[in-house]
C-alpha cells in the first residue's frame, strides 16, 4: 500500500471498521505512517496521530481482511450513525430505533463511504476497501 500522499502534520479524518464491524471516525493530524509486519500480516499500516484537540500521540493498526479504512482530507464529518429514524412507540417517554442492518454487517462501512464521496464529494486519500 502506498502511503506517499500522506504528509506528516496534515489533517486527516480516518474512518474505519470497528472492532464490530460497524464503523467509526475521528478527525487527526499525522505524525507518522508506515508499512511494516505485524504479527501473521505482512502488510499492515500503522497510523501515528494526535486526534484533534487531544495531546497525546496515539498509534493504530489497520491489519487483515476485516480491518478497512479510508483517509480524507480535512477534518470532515462523515455520518456514521447505525440507525434509522427515531420511531414513536405510543409510549409515553419511550423512543423506539431500529439499526438499518444487523451486526457484523459490512454495509455500514460502504454507506459512510458513499455519503463521503457521492454526497459530499470527498474522496479517500488512501483507502483499504
Amino acid at each position: 500500500m502506498n502511503l506517499d500522499k500522506l504528509k506528516v502534520g496534515g489533517k486527516y479524518t480516518v474512518l474505519f471498521t470497528n472492532d464490530f464491524l460497524g464503523c467509526s471516525t475521528f478527525q487527526i493530524t499525522l505524525e507518522r505512517a508506515h508499512v511494516d509486519k505485524w504479527a501473521q500480516y505482512s502488510d499492515a499500516v500503522y497510523l501515528e496521530f494526535r486526534r484533534k484537540r487531544k495531546r497525546r500521540s496515539e498509534r493504530m493498526v489497520f491489519a487483515g481482511e476485516h480491518k478497512k479504512f479510508a483517509v480524507f482530507n480535512g477534518h470532515i464529518d462523515i455520518p456514521t450513525d447505525p440507525f434509522m429514524a427515531e420511531e414513536d412507540s405510543g409510549v409515553a417517554g419511550v423512543t423506539v430505533r431500529k439499526s438499518r442492518y444487523s451486526s457484523f454487517d459490512k454495509r455500514y462501512f460502504t454507506d459512510a463511504i458513499d455519503v463521503a464521496t457521492n454526497h459530499m464529494k470527498q474522496y479517500p486519500v488512501v483507502a483499504k476497501l
